[in-house]
């Protein structure tokens, strides 16, 4: 089979901030419609394109606006355009749209803001009523015409008090006969052990309270001696529902042992995502495909040259240990690898620059594309987050990455979210939203050894290198996939 090559894998990446557009013909035919669009390129020449096949020129730019919210992420003008038809604005044809310059610069405003919509929601739950803790209300005082859906955390819910008896605020949900019970994210199963190893690099005290935030205390032996699925739901959730439906990306524990049987497990996977992408593209040519926005992900991996193998070889099975390889002691500024010469050598091979390796490449006649050093690969590098063994190990990176003879890694604002010093759960977030910023023209590193690793999305993130062992599939999964949001690349080490 011919050898795929890394143009093949890797998708091109908009260097360009991404713009909304609107443009208007004046002819009877376009009278009162807008052409709703978005570009990474200048708008002035991507319109003049479109139209230049039909000779149009009796047309005005009448928007040009970015497309970026103030946290960096991006909206679609498809989203501009769904938000303009729920204010009641005709479409004609794919994205032309009954409405005026004024009208699109609201939607715009309000993607922006994170405002809710005035008008009609998808039409399959029109008159449906949504509450949560946070927008208040009692929800058993609630019209029982109307369809209720409440939305709340698991923890606080289901928790209890220091005795054992069911919160006093939540006595209305063990009240209420509910026709269906979702839980999402199901593998709190398996959180027991996860939680403990996604934080164990974190100081003692930290490392409690993040696994608190991920598995409560309270909940601790949830599903861990029942087997059947009856019996574990009269067990530990005294709600009288009609059904359960349980969502996770995750469910590996569950499925290993045996917790559904084939009838209940109803799988859409990774696989499943890219291929529906795929063949609706080849099925419908020029539609809108709704599958379009789902990241592909690519996976790399690398072979450690044999002189820094052999730092962190042996054991039972003679593998090499990324967490002795990285192996720290000391705090903050005074942190620092155990072997700093050679993770020197490893920043140095991630950008092609170790000689070694360079002399084995001219024998072959071939080059890996190198992470930080091959034009191909650099774009899904601008912002990339580095999964470490410990706290040591993230403010030694740190500390190594800023010695004046690493050049290179000035360019690139580190980012250390570790440590009690960076705050507990998504009080870590802000500190990096601030150094990417819109994200096209800031370069970022943030090192971490646990935090924001699951529940958080951060849509410049397009690559995570893995530079710790993990043993626990959830917890591997729930890592990788903070990169997955905007598609991007994973990194095993060198």
């Amino acid at each position: 089979m011919p050898k795929t090559t890394i143009e093949e894998i890797l998708a091109p990446k908009p260097e360009a901030h991404p713009r909304i557009y609107a443009y208007s013909i004046a002819d009877k035919a376009h009278a009162g419609l807008l052409k709703v669009g978005q570009t990474s390129r200048e708008v002035k020449k991507r319109v003049a394109e479109q139209l230049k096949t039909a000779r149009i020129r009796n047309y005005t730019i009448e928007l040009d606006q970015s497309a970026e919210r103030e946290d960096g992420s991006i909206f679609t003008d498809h989203e501009v355009r769904a938000a303009l038809a729920k204010k009641g604005h005709e479409k004609d044809g794919l994205e032309w749209m009954r409405c005026t310059v004024k009208d699109v610069k609201t939607v715009l405003a309000e993607l922006r803001s994170g405002q809710k919509f005035s008008g009609t929601h998808h039409v399959d739950f029109d008159g449906w009523q949504y509450l949560s803790r946070a927008s208040g209300g009692d929800p058993s005082e609630v019209s029982n015409k109307r369809p209720l859906v409440f939305f709340g955390s698991f923890q606080d819910l289901l928790g209890t008090d220091g005795v054992g008896n069911i919160k006093a605020k939540n006595e209305w949900l063990h009240t209420m006969n509910w026709d269906l019970v979702v839980f999402d994210e199901y593998h709190f199963g398996a959180w027991r052990e996860t939680a403990k190893e996604l934080f164990e690099g974190e100081d003692e005290a930290v490392a409690k309270k993040e696994a608190k935030l991920e598995y409560a205390a309270g909940l601790a032996g949830v599903n861990e001696d029942l087997t059947v699925l009856s019996e574990k739901e009269a067990g530990f959730l005294p709600i009288t529902t009609k059904a359960y439906l349980y969502l996770s990306g995750t469910p590996f524990k569950a499925l290993a042992t045996g917790e559904f049987i084939e009838e209940q497990i109803f799988n859409w996977t990774y696989t499943d995502e890219q291929r529906a992408k795929e063949t609706f593209a080849a099925k419908h040519p020029g539609k809108r495909n709704p599958y379009a926005a789902l990241p592909q992900m690519r996976l790399l991996t690398y072979q450690m040259p044999e002189e820094l193998l052999a730092i962190a070889s042996g054991g039972e099975f003679d593998e090499f240990d990324l967490n002795t390889f990285f192996e720290a002691s000391g705090k903050g500024v005074l942190a620092e690898f155990k072997h700093k010469s050679d993770v020197q050598k490893w920043l140095d091979i991630i950008r092609g620059g170790y000689a070694p390796r360079a002399v084995e490449h001219l024998k072959t006649g071939t080059r890996p594309p190198f992470p930080y050093s091959d034009v191909r690969l650099l774009p899904y590098l601008q912002h990339s987050f580095w999964f470490l063994p410990n706290v040591a190990a993230c403010h030694a990176m740190a500390n190594l990455l800023a010695e004046r003879h690493n050049v290179f890694w000035s360019d690139y604002e580190v980012v250390v979210a570790a440590g009690a010093t960076a705050g507990i759960g998504l009080e870590a977030l802000p500190p990096v939203r601030q150094a990417i910023r819109s994200g096209y023209d800031t370069k970022t590193i943030t090192l971490s050894c646990g935090k924001l690793t699951t529940g958080v999305t951060v849509p410049q993130w397009s690559s995570i290198l893995m530079l710790r062992n993990l043993s626990s599939p959830e917890t591997y999964f729930q890592a990788q996939y903070r990169a997955n949001e905007s598609g991007g690349i994973r990194i095993p080490p060198l």
